[in-house]
């Protein structure tokens, strides 16, 4: 088992969520059990025959090109016709094709939506109109409060047993849990501030990240989508939140989807917060991404006043779609819903793509099943106490899949977009748990399909009928077990040492299988491969390479693969010349990388001492390999010293990809001087304030060779070697010498000496000098700049 070091609690707010019910200014009675119907706003399927195309949706007055669909919206005063699925044209899903028919439509609201709907159903052309309901929210590392979260490790062995389960795998970044919820605080210390992976836990686009703003860069209909979507667009939000607008920005305001994500995959082992049940373990192996999907939001209550949380069906049906489109593997989904406004075909797109579907049970301690509690396909999950007994809020029933702990939960929260911790308690907890779990069982096969990962995660449930006499057979398969769930899957690993180097790089591999194994196979990415258990492998060229394992089993097929796994270092910093004439007052030195492997910081300590009386101004990665990095800063100038140190950080919990291997600028030095100066600088590297020259990656740090040509400044004659002002045969003898003498005085520049301007220094100089004196005719020497 990994070593836990338990630390001191942060001190934080604890309290229960509510279940109470938001009713927004301005919206209808609740239709049953708190479900409202959102006014002036409905979602319409149009009918096969209709040509999409010849609809106007860009002004107050849509229109469709049908006479009867366009005559009941004048009549009804439709002011907005919009796409419900954005990025409907795509083909690449199974589905797509029938989600591009889904369409939202706006009125005012004092129009019964319940009556427009049915007219709608019986207009030509409009295959079904649906209304827009709303629902509430069902509301061992090193990390600091771990010991507050019971459902992890319980002295009565009541918890989920994520410590055993991590010892086999944490989670992996190529995994995606989408939250949809009431956002997510993406830059919570906890869930990516505090990483030195990109953006920590949180997923991001790097289509977008890396394009140009204000540009649909990835082609999936949202702009500048780096982190997920914000589809709110609502009346009667609690003051201070964004709720007007859809936007690029999923931010938490309510707390819920925080308190979510962090359930499923805060980042573990930190030394900071809470664990995730697929958080990685820091700082060697990321956890699984948090998609963000902001679908609710915070209201005042109707009767009372106080805060309460909601989320909109239109919404929730949009993220399912997105979800999916963008490779989410698993969607949590903590709130109360209806077969409404597109939800049910953006469920069944989902369900299609193999995406899996975890939703809660319920709070209402009933045996009511909503919607989605309702479909086979997805997982409906009820919540237990800590002493594994059905909590007394959680609904049950037959169609109950799982349970999983849900009372008192301790994890991350967003108070208002303030990073904070609480506990809450709810089915809403269950859910992103049994989510979580879902990622970790998919770390292990990717290729598992969502009805393996359900029988995996059904199979390992614990039995907690003793504890539940009352609810036997309606808590599901019983409760999570996480290493037993893992544990069934077969799994192998490796590790090789060292893995990063000089060529020629010796290293040594040790597999791992707890499974009978029938055979091994590494491939090791450079065209070499093994079949024995534990090889050797020389690597002789410099490069970042790829690591893949296959291991036949007794229970299947076992593959695992490491990118960029092995460093063979041949990495160069070179700082170019420069070479101009005393009238020059500024110039500009690139800085160039040639970078074998991804990496992550590069630390520049430089010295410019020397005769020219270089002034350092500033620096600029604009135009260079790194103008995309977090940080690119000028971390210590000394002038009486004439050094810098510069730091030039690709991840530092944000936004940044290591810079790719490659070769190029990677900054710009500009310095000033002064119109009198002459002779020549070298810019050299050392050690300054405590910096050394060195490269950081994800596997090691190192020091990369350095070069660095001259700064030269001088009015010189081409030739003139000796540097007496005149080009005559003294300077061809000043050469001769020079080269055949050791000892000889050099040269008073490089450009006095380098007369055929060829950028060396020999003989053929002085036969050039003699040339140019003595036969009429023969080529002058070219400027010096």
């Amino acid at each position: 088992m990994r070593n836990l070091i338990l630390s001191l609690v942060v001190v934080t707010c604890l309290f229960s969520i509510a279940n109470a019910v938001v009713l927004p200014q301005g919206q209808n009675n609740p239709v049953d059990d708190g479900v409202l119907i959102a006014p002036g706003v409905l979602v319409i399927k149009f009918a096969p025959e209709v040509d999409l195309q010849s609809f106007s949706t860009k002004n107050a007055n849509p229109s469709t090109g049908i006479y009867d669909i366009d005559n009941i919206f004048i009549e009804n005063n439709v002011n907005n016709l919009e796409k419900l699925f954005v990025g409907s044209e795509r083909t690449d899903k199974v589905g797509s094709e029938n989600m591009a028919r889904y369409y939202r439509i706006e009125f005012p609201p004092e129009i019964n939506p319940e009556e427009f709907a049915e007219k709608l159903k019986i207009t030509y052309g409009i295959e079904d109109a649906e209304k827009v309901t709303m629902h509430r929210l069902d509301v061992n590392p090193n990390d600091g409060s771990f010991s507050s979260q019971w459902h992890h490790y319980n002295a009565g062995d009541h918890d989920i047993d994520t410590p055993q389960a991590w010892d086999i795998t944490t989670g992996d970044s190529t995994v995606i849990v989408a939250i949809a919820d009431t956002g997510v605080q993406w830059n919570h210390p906890d869930l990516g501030g505090s990483s030195p992976y990109t953006n920590g836990n949180i997923w991001i686009n790097w289509a977008e990240m890396n394009g140009t703003d204000g540009v649909d860069d990835d082609g999936n209909g949202y702009i500048d989508d780096y982190r997920g979507w914000d589809w709110v667009s609502v009346t009667g939000a609690w003051s201070g939140e964004d709720a007007t607008t859809p936007d690029n920005n999923p931010m938490d305001f309510n707390g819920h989807g925080t308190h979510c994500a962090g359930i499923a995959a805060a980042i573990t082992n930190n030394s900071y917060g809470v664990a995730g049940v697929a958080g990685g373990f820091y700082p060697d192996e990321p956890g699984v991404k948090i998609m963000c999907l902001r679908i609710g939001w915070s209201a005042p209550h109707p009767t009372y006043g106080y805060e309460v949380g909601y989320v909109r069906m239109d919404f929730a049906a949009q993220a399912y779609y997105y979800a999916t489109n963008n490779g989410a593997d698993v969607i949590s989904c903590s709130w109360g819903s209806s077969n409404s406004s597109g939800l049910g075909a953006a469920l069944t797109y989902a369900l299609s793509n193999n995406v899996i579907i975890c939703t809660s049970a319920g709070n209402d301690g009933s045996t009511s099943a909503d919607y989605l509690n309702s479909q086979s396909a997805v997982i409906s999950v009820a919540s237990t106490t800590s002493s594994d007994s059905k909590s007394s809020f959680s609904n049950y029933g037959t169609w109950v899949d799982i349970s999983a702990p849900g009372s008192n939960i301790y994890s991350t929260y967003s108070n208002h977009g303030s990073a904070s911790f609480a506990a809450l308690s709810g089915t809403s907890m269950s859910c992103p748990m049994v989510a979580g779990l879902a990622a970790l069982i998919k770390t292990r096969d990717t290729n598992l399909s969502r009805d393996d990962v359900k029988n995996i995660m059904f199979n390992a449930a614990e039995n907690i009928d003793a504890e539940n006499p009352s609810y036997i057979g309606l808590l599901g398969a019983g409760r999570i077990n996480a290493f037993e769930s893992v544990n069934q899957i077969a799994y192998a690993s490796f590790e090789g040492t060292p893995r990063i180097g000089l060529p020629p790089l010796e290293v040594e591999f040790t597999g791992d299988c707890p499974f009978q194994v029938n055979s091994w196979k590494y491939y090791f990415g450079d065209g070499d491969s093994s079949e024995v258990q534990n090889p050797t492998h020389t690597y002789t060229e410099p490069g970042a390479y790829d690591l893949d394992l296959l291991v036949s089993t007794t229970l299947g097929e076992v593959e695992q693969t490491e990118n960029n796994y092995i460093y063979v270092l041949a990495d160069t910093l070179k700082v170019m010349g420069y070479e101009g004439p005393t009238s020059e007052t500024n110039i500009e030195i690139p800085v160039r990388l040639t970078n074998y492997g991804p990496v992550n910081e590069i630390i520049i300590p430089i010295t410019f001492a020397g005769p020219l009386n270089l002034t350092y101004q500033n620096f600029t990665v604009a135009g260079t390999r790194c103008e995309y990095f977090e940080k690119a800063q000028l971390v210590s100038y000394n002038s009486s010293l004439k050094a810098c140190v510069f730091r030039l950080k690709a991840n530092d919990g944000g936004s940044a990809q290591p810079l790719s291997p490659g070769e190029g600028e990677v900054m710009r030095l500009q310095f000033g001087l002064s119109s009198a100066a002459e002779g020549t600088n070298s810019i050299d590297t050392l050690t300054v304030s405590g910096y050394d020259l060195g490269i950081s990656t994800h596997v090691g740090d190192y020091v990369p060779v350095f070069t660095t040509e001259a700064v030269t400044i001088s009015n010189g004659n081409r030739g003139d070697a000796n540097g007496d002002g005149d080009l005559n045969v003294s300077d061809a003898v000043f050469l001769i010498n020079y080269v055949f003498s050791p000892g000889s005085p050099e040269p008073a520049s490089q450009c006095g000496g380098d007369a055929n301007n060829d950028d060396l220094i020999n003989l053929s100089d002085a036969v050039f000098i003699i040339n140019y004196v003595f036969s009429q005719g023969s080529p002058a020497p070219a400027p010096c700049f």
